[in-house]
């Protein structure tokens, strides 16, 4: 599997360069976000990822793929990058060992 219990996955929301007019969103900022939120949603409501290992991004208009102002070329930014970390949170846990330490309570002094 391509994704397992020590992945993150990032979903990137994008949009073409027009502005957004009408409807329920207000910039292509919150849509290319609500687009990434709702892959998202979708693979934890799917069992394949837990909400502790999801990252939503919204990048509006920012990274296009195609500069052509067709609809063909709007097409193609339109779109959410899906970005999967095979092994964040091995990584994670091993930094937290090697960062962490213990501190016993005989150890601690609290001045009043």
């Amino acid at each position: 599997p391509y994704v397992t219990e020590l992945s993150r996955v990032q979903a990137v929301g994008h949009t073409d360069k027009r502005p957004v007019v009408g409807g329920r969103f207000k910039s292509n900022w919150e849509l290319s976000s609500a687009r990434a939120a709702a892959v998202i949603q979708k693979l934890i409501e799917s069992g394949i990822i837990q909400s502790r290992q999801a990252e939503v991004v919204g990048v509006a208009d920012t990274s296009p793929l195609s500069l052509a102002e067709t609809e063909a070329g709007y097409a193609m930014n339109r779109r959410v990058e899906i970005i999967i970390d095979p092994n964040y949170f091995e990584r994670d846990a091993a930094e937290n060992d090697a960062q962490g330490q213990t501190v016993s309570m005989d150890d601690v002094q609290i001045k009043k």
